[in-house]
């Protein structure tokens, strides 16, 4: 019969080193698909913190356009009326001395103001979309 050999201190220590390794190793590999998909959502998170900073930066650029395209607007409207005023006036200025000239000129004199006044009211949506373009643009730059 053969007896069991009774292993010595170093073939113990050798043994429980390698079990040591192969525990390690085996650790390594369970964390690695917890360390996966860590990654995965540190660049989901990354990935949507920029597509969330791109959407505030177009944002502010609409809304830039957008108050430059009303300055525009109320600008045009001041010019509008302007306009208008000079026309019905334009006569009254000069014909002081004769006011029944004046007054019979003033009906006229509003409507070729309010029909110019008119044909300045087409051109306002065109300049307020420069207006819009440009503080859009002028926004991306800054």
């Amino acid at each position: 019969m053969a007896t069991a050999k009774t292993p010595t201190v170093e073939e113990l220590q050798a043994e429980v080193d390698r079990l040591r390794a192969e525990l390690s190793a085996r650790s390594a590999d369970a964390d690695k698909p917890a360390q996966k998909a860590k990654d995965v959502q540190e660049e989901i998170s990354s990935i949507a913190g920029d597509t969330n900073n791109a959407a505030l930066d177009q944002l502010y650029r609409i809304v830039q356009g957008i108050n430059a395209a009303t300055a525009e607007l109320l600008q045009s409207g001041t010019d509008i009326l302007i306009k208008l005023n000079d026309e019905a006036t334009a006569n009254g200025r000069t014909n002081q001395d004769d006011l029944a000239k004046t007054l019979s000129q003033l009906p006229p004199d509003i409507y070729k103001g309010y029909l110019r006044a008119l044909g300045r009211v087409a051109e306002v949506p065109g300049r307020m979309a420069e207006q819009f373009t440009k503080a859009h643009r002028n926004a991306a730059k800054h």
